[in-house]
């Protein structure tokens, strides 16, 4: 069985023993806006309610790195590291089908990189009869991501597969500036199954089905600096994908929830299709807590390993809403 399967089964025996599922434990997406772990569903947060979350995520990573040789032959090779982030997501419900998001991450990889995001959803009902069935919602959100680092090997984030390699010559003590930004933008929609999956053992919970397309824009630049070098290696790219993704969420009574997610693979900028699974929790007086795994890096990238987050959160109400 994959590790992926495992992963599945163990979340699912979790969530037997729990009890018969969840209502919805608020808590925005690792991502930023609500939604399942990377990717968003059609819901959005009441008018009024502000939802916060710290998130530990590991990472495990390929990082390409590239060295000339001093025979001129170029040698492209892959180092896996193994880092971790800490991530702040908060988002608010800012009118009648409307919210507002934003995020923060650091890590601690090579290059010790630094992320912030914005972004917005916008939900509305085309069908006013089947309103409670159906919902759909536009969005998009923006993040830009700065880190640099100083040594002898040219290592940098994976964000996608390259026509050209880095060079950088290999008896140099070269420092690295490394940038990227991200502009998402979707549409999605998000279907009520629980009529199809009812049983006495379910009542009170909720099965959600969400089917949405996604675009990305992906750009970076990375700065090579040689002491007393008269010029820098500047390398730069910009590459877009457009993928449809697929989600399904169980929610029930005793605030117990199981969520997956799955978009595939655009070829240039993801190692692996996006896979991400997570167990959510709500307990009282608005503390939410998630545990789950996935392959999205916090570009909403799709990377070779799965990696596990935990997250914490906690929902208010503003005001008389």
């Amino acid at each position: 069985m994959s590790k992926r399967l495992w992963v599945l089964a163990a979340l699912a025996a979790v969530l037997v023993v729990a009890g018969s599922g969840a209502g919805y434990a608020a808590m925005p997406s690792l991502y930023g806006p609500t939604g399942i772990v990377s990717v968003p569903n059609a819901l959005v947060a009441p008018v009024g309610q502000v939802q916060g979350a710290l998130t530990y995520q590991r990472l495990q990573q390929i990082n390409n790195a590239a060295v000339y040789s001093d025979v001129n032959e170029d040698v492209l090779f892959l180092d896996e590291e193994d880092s971790s982030l800490w991530a702040l997501q908060a988002l608010a419900g800012v009118a009648n089908g409307a919210e507002l998001w934003a995020a923060y991450s650091k890590d601690n990889s090579d290059f010790n990189v630094k992320t912030w995001g914005i972004g917005a959803k916008y939900q509305f009902n085309m069908d006013e009869k089947n309103s409670d069935q159906v919902k759909f919602a536009i969005g998009g959100g923006y993040k830009h991501a700065t880190g640099d680092n100083t040594g002898l090997a040219a290592f940098f984030e994976n964000i996608g597969t390259y026509e050209e390699p880095v060079i950088v010559e290999s008896d140099f003590d070269a420092s690295f500036d490394l940038t990227e930004k991200v502009t998402d933008l979707y549409a999605v929609a998000t279907f009520d199954l629980t009529s199809m999956g009812a049983s006495e053992w379910g009542a009170g919970s909720k099965l959600l089905g969400s089917a949405g397309l996604l675009w990305k824009r992906v750009s970076a630049d990375m700065t090579v600096n040689v002491p007393d070098a008269e010029d820098r290696f500047v390398f730069d790219m910009a590459e877009t994908l457009t993928r449809p993704f697929v989600a399904l969420e169980y929610m029930g009574a005793d605030k117990t929830g199981l969520g997956l997610e799955y978009r595939w693979k655009d070829n240039d900028l993801d190692e692996k299709a996006v896979w991400s699974a997570v167990l959510r929790h709500q307990f009282d007086k608005g503390v939410s807590v998630e545990v789950g795994t996935t392959n999205a890096n916090q570009l909403g990238l799709g990377m070779d390993n799965q990696n596990w987050f935990a997250r914490v959160g906690y929902t208010f109400q503003l005001g008389s809403y």
